[in-house]
């Protein structure tokens, strides 16, 4: 009987070279589904990092120059989505043993890549040279929009109290544009903002005594405020970026030993694996 088994029983032989080594495919593919979860947890700490910006520091979005705002807080979430995009079809073409789709899974990842550099260029560029953009534009907001826009005028009075300031480059800033409030209205009588006031109260910035208002302007404190957030970003963007070299050497590795295997006349597809089957 036992005779008789064995001689009904087929054994497909292995595949040599599919995982001979310490790099073989099972190897490789373990590598890159273990890569692409680190993959999508980077892409979600971006992508919160640039909804923090968006909410967190809306209020501010009045006084900073907009295309600073807009370039980093919607390149943040848009880098996310592609992230997870690439992290799935990644899972899919190492599933599916697809060298192509491998190679097209490396050129994503170099346009990430790409675009992380890029996003962390723009923002050493803004880190170098914040203060004399936010000086000027802050300036500017304060003289055209105090009176006139209620989200400029709160975002303002919000800088100069949690920043403990007055004015952009100081409190005299403020002069020019309160003497033409008090020519237009004779029962005004301040001279800065009341946010400007050590202890705020009602026309507190009636007087402009050391001992009543801050004299020191805001820009020192709010570029110092938004470039620690660019040097967050900076350093997220640098962590990715070199988590990213290592999937692209992973999946290139799988893709040439996919290649290999062609080359000496294997199949590379996950459906048609060698098996080993039995016939009773």
């Amino acid at each position: 009987m036992m005779q008789s088994q064995q001689h009904f029983r087929t054994v497909v032989p292995r595949v040599r070279g599919r995982d001979d080594g310490c790099c073989g495919i099972s190897f490789l593919k373990a590598a890159l589904y273990v890569f692409n979860c680190f993959f999508w947890c980077s892409g979600l700490t971006v992508g919160a990092l640039g909804v923090y910006t968006l909410i967190m520091k809306y209020d501010f979005a009045y006084i900073l120059p907009n295309y600073f705002y807009h370039i980093i807080t919607y390149s943040l979430i848009g880098i996310c989505a592609v992230i997870m995009l690439v992290g799935i079809f990644g899972c899919w073409a190492a599933m599916t043993e697809r060298r192509k789709c491998l190679l097209f899974y490396c050129v994503c990842l170099a346009i990430v890549l790409f675009l992380e550099v890029a996003c962390g260029a723009v923002a050493y560029y803004y880190d170098t040279s914040i203060e004399k953009q936010l000086a000027s534009f802050v300036k500017e907001t304060m003289q055209k929009h105090y009176f006139d826009d209620e989200k400029a005028n709160s975002a303002i009075n919000k800088m100069q109290q949690q920043f403990r300031c007055c004015g952009a480059t100081g409190y005299k800033d403020w002069t020019v544009l309160f003497n033409q409030k008090k020519n237009e209205n004779p029962n005004f009588h301040n001279l800065v903002p009341d946010s400007c006031c050590i202890t705020v109260s009602d026309s507190c910035g009636s007087t402009q005594h050391p001992s009543n208002i801050y004299h020191l302007g805001c820009v020192t404190e709010l570029g110092r405020y938004v470039r620690d957030h660019l040097l967050i970003i900076i350093g997220i963007g640098l962590g990715v970026s070199l988590l990213q070299l290592v999937g692209l050497v992973v999946a290139s590795l799988l893709a040439k030993k996919l290649k290999k295997l062609q080359v000496n006349g294997h199949t590379n597809s996950f459906k048609n694996q060698p098996n080993e089957w039995m016939m009773h």
